[in-house]
């Protein structure tokens, strides 16, 4: 057994493709005890998660380098309805502060706070965060949630985090407000402890005070709370639909493509 994982160990040593960005230490304690010497990225290997292929592209093979490398994982939940500049300062600024590998963005399906709101097409919008996300492989649009039937639950989506990355460090990207009405949401207090809660402060706000935290969401959970102060200018999705009903543009405001696939779609219009 160990000959045998040795010389795989040595196939993929000379490959170019496994170089790992940074050092990972998610492979299993028996390999590593009974065969020391064996290179940490053949753990890649044993599981079969990744298959390299010629035809792939060089962004492609940096995705997935930084997916088998990144052991800091924030995850941006929302209804990203549309995406806007505000969502990519708060996931580059939380991303800058904790060091995060990978930030990945998880369009809700059916958010239990809005059941009774009506929301655009799920995929419509993972589409737009697409093309907001091109060109930034630290950014990753995850549709786990639009594949689920039923309510949106942040902690579902955290559990299947929690099993596919065992040995990785979550942080959930949440704003103040959502802090505020946590413990309304599907258990908070596991919530809590599968990730660390970064909390988004939008420009202007005041700090949070921990007595407040501590009020709202109670001494545990405030265990695990980072705030995190936003810089910029304050945008909200909800302006940007207002705008197009109005007739006005985005410019600005979200990504060009964003804009684009809007008009093209005819999204947020005012109805007749």
């Amino acid at each position: 057994m160990i000959l045998h994982l040795t010389k795989m160990a040595e196939r993929v040593s000379s490959s170019k493709l496994l170089q790992p960005m940074r050092p990972v230490h998610r492979i299993a304690p028996e390999i590593r005890s009974t065969c020391p010497g064996l290179p940490i990225r053949l753990q890649f290997c044993l599981p079969g998660q990744y298959e390299w292929r010629d035809s792939m592209t060089k962004r492609q093979q940096r995705r997935i380098r930084l997916e088998m490398t990144a052991t800091r994982i924030g995850l941006f939940g929302g209804t990203f309805d549309p995406v806007h500049y505000g969502h990519l300062m708060a996931a580059e600024t939380c991303r800058e502060m904790l060091q995060l590998d990978q930030v990945r963005f998880v369009p809700a399906a059916v958010p239990p706070h809005k059941l009774n709101e009506s929301i655009t097409d799920g995929h419509a919008r993972a589409d737009m965060l697409n093309l907001a996300l091109s060109g930034y492989p630290e950014f990753v649009v995850d549709r786990r949630e639009l594949k689920r039937t039923g309510p949106s639950f942040t902690v579902d989506t955290l559990t299947e985090f929690s099993h596919e990355f065992p040995d990785a460090e979550l942080y959930f990207l949440m704003g103040a407000d959502s802090l505020r009405d946590l413990m309304t949401w599907k258990q908070p207090r596991q919530i809590a402890a599968l990730a660390t809660l970064l909390v988004c402060r939008r420009p202007g706000v005041a700090t949070l005070e921990v007595s407040q935290v501590v009020e709202w969401v109670g001494e545990e959970i405030a265990a695990r709370v980072i705030s995190v102060a936003l810089p910029g200018t304050d945008l909200s999705a909800s302006d940007l639909r207002q705008r197009v009903r109005d007739g006005k543009r985005l410019r600005f405001r979200t990504p060009r493509a964003v804009e684009v696939f809007i008009e093209q779609n005819k999204l947020y219009r005012a109805k007749n």
